[in-house]
């Protein structure tokens, strides 16, 4: 990879940052990494399926291996490339064989990985530039919508107003929407500030403090989130420093061979940043397009008859909530957050895995109801949905789609 000797400084900069941010914030999900018994595992493909688990094993030893190699080390320079190579592919596999750790910190990180390796730096630089500003736009998309406005942003806004001591709910509702809309305005804003060198300075600020007000508001003496997501805005403050500060070097002319490679990456960078447009079609997964807070994404609500109780183990009957007909909801969010330190992957492709292995696993095929709920209307806050009382038919409805939504029921 070619890197001018004036810019050398800064583009070990935004290595280390990358690597070290993603290494804390593997540590802090570290039970998703690691195969386990304690939360079912989806595969993305059949294919992963296949895959026996010591290979998840070998695949984390060799992630961290590779993250180590990246760090901004000098015994470690002659080794940077296989460090990414090596942490690329096992990233991957480790996707493959489980689609819960599609977390979207990871996937940015991901992304970012693959830029680093197969572009020169100033090519680098751009495209993450891109990738970034197109997660604020993304995100900002996504708030606007009615589920977000009557549920999470009414929570955000209303933990803000407790810190100074008011209360949301004594503000009338033209009020609410308005302070409300202060939070994807400002991830537009900070978007748009970053597009232009002139303005670029300010937008570090301005993203800088959302991420920092965020991290207040969802922290211990707020909403209590789970430490990733933490970890995750200060890594972006970081991120943000480290990429936008840094001017772009001038290019040199590639070799054929260094384009093609460049080439990937701006590729990949491209799908990303156009894939969250077919969200709407049911083409794109929720986190994916950049979902962040907004909880219009499809999901799976499971019941359990009180007969069948007993088959379940005390640590997911812990997460049950009343229902009506002798049924109980499980909370498959709580459960996850539990037992891996991370929220629950939001579709409802995934949750239907996660009622099969229920289902499978302890015998609940004559006591078991749910529910899958489509991806909201933006406008009203409506949902179409499907209900399903027997394991024929969740095994039919499973069929729809293109993704794979059978677990591993072998758990180790």
């Amino acid at each position: 990879m070619f890197i001018p000797s004036n810019h050398r400084e800064s583009w070990q900069l935004l290595r280390g940052c990358w690597s070290i941010s993603h290494l804390i914030l593997l540590l802090t999900t570290i039970k998703l990494w690691l195969p386990q018994n304690a939360f079912p595992q989806v595969p993305l493909s059949d294919l992963g399926l296949l895959c026996p688990v010591w290979m998840q094993t070998l695949a984390v030893l060799a992630l961290f291996s590779g993250l180590i190699l990246t760090l901004p080390v000098k015994r470690f320079e002659r080794y940077q490339i296989v460090g990414m190579l090596t942490y690329i592919a096992s990233m991957a596999f480790l996707f493959l064989t489980d689609q819960h750790r599609l977390q979207p910190w990871a996937y940015q990180f991901f992304l970012i990985g693959i830029v680093l390796v197969t572009c020169e730096s100033a090519r680098a630089i751009e495209l993450v530039r891109l990738l970034v500003i197109s997660i604020y736009v993304y995100s900002a998309i996504s708030k606007i919508d009615f589920q977000f406005y009557h549920t999470t942003g009414k929570d955000l806004i209303g933990t803000i107003l407790g810190f100074v001591g008011l209360d949301i709910n004594s503000f009338v509702e033209p009020m609410k929407t308005y302070l409300i809309s202060v939070l994807p305005a400002t991830e537009l804003v900070a978007a748009g500030l970053l597009c232009f060198s002139r303005t670029r300075k300010t937008g570090i600020w301005v993203a800088s403090l959302m991420h920092f007000g965020l991290f207040v508001v969802i922290g211990p003496f707020g909403l209590g989130h789970m430490p990733a997501v933490l970890v995750w805005n200060l890594a972006f403050v970081v991120l943000l420093i480290a990429l936008f500060k840094m001017e772009v070097p001038l290019r040199r002319r590639a070799r054929s061979g260094d384009a093609q490679v460049s080439m990937i990456g701006t590729v990949v960078v491209m799908i990303a940043v156009a894939l969250p447009v077919t969200e709407s079609l049911g083409r794109c997964d929720h986190w994916i397009a950049w979902g962040l807070y907004s909880p219009r994404n499809s999901r799976v609500v499971f019941e359990v008859h009180d007969r069948y109780l007993a088959n379940l183990p005390a640590e997911i009957t812990y997460f049950k909530h009343s229902s009506e007909g002798g049924f109980v909801t499980l909370d498959l969010d709580a459960w996850s957050l539990s037992q891996l330190w991370a929220p629950n992957y939001p579709q409802a492709r995934f949750q239907l895995g996660l009622a099969r292995y229920l289902v499978e696993k302890y015998d609940l095929q004559d006591g078991f109801r749910m529910y899958v709920l489509e991806m909201s209307n933006r406008m009203n806050g409506s949902r179409d949905s499907i209900q399903i009382a027997t394991f024929d038919r969740l095994k039919n409805v499973a069929k729809r789609y293109s993704v794979n939504s059978i677990p591993r029921i072998d758990n180790p």
